[in-house]
């Protein structure tokens, strides 16, 4: 019996499928990461209720969040082939309740991981950078300006509710919001 490297691979992505997408994204190597930014904008003047106008360019998403002041959603999604992004796109993220409040509140950026990220990925130097972090997807960070990340956003079976997932992101961002005004408040003394 001959095992190919196809093989191994068909196996690794049907079991990871099986098991919920929690199969950890490896960084790749300097050598085939590609550009990360696709010159996409963002302009929250045309969003409509029920979508959001995702920001796409990490680069692009950071200078936003610095002029507004809101930290950046930042979502690492298998959204074509990964069964929980597949649910979590169609129960929450194309809700009213959530593109409303999303877009209120943060800068929203989604980086789409395809089947074949390693191989013909835009956003490869991007999952090397933050999903090399313990994160499986879908993965969302709350970044500041800079890019940093400040809390990853932890999906509970509740989440799938957007109800329950716009409460528990608001609960984050009322506390980042809360420890940016005592650090203003510490400054000013």
């Amino acid at each position: 019996m001959t095992i190919n490297f196809k093989s191994i691979v068909a196996v690794a992505i049907a079991a990871a499928l099986i098991a919920g997408c929690k199969a950890k994204v490896q960084p790749a190597t300097p050598s085939n990461s590609p550009s990360v930014t696709d010159g996409s904008t963002f302009n929250d003047t045309n969003v409509t209720p029920g979508t959001v106008n995702w920001q796409t360019d990490i680069e692009a998403a950071k200078k936003l969040s610095a002029e507004n002041g809101k930290p950046i959603f930042a979502l690492f999604t298998g959204q074509s082939w990964c069964p929980p992004c597949m649910m979590l796109e169609k129960e929450v993220l194309n809700s009213t309740e959530f593109s409303d409040f999303i877009t209120e509140n943060t800068v929203p950026a989604k980086f789409v991981i395809p089947a074949d990220w390693h191989r013909n990925n835009a956003n490869v130097k991007l999952i090397a950078k933050y999903m090399g972090q313990q994160c499986y997807v879908p993965c969302i960070y709350l970044l500041d300006a800079n890019g940093t990340i400040i809390t990853q956003y932890e999906l509970q079976q509740d989440s799938y509710v957007p109800k329950n997932f716009v409460a528990g992101l608001k609960t984050i961002i009322d506390k980042i919001q809360a420890s940016k005004s005592v650090a203003q408040d510490t400054t000013a003394l």
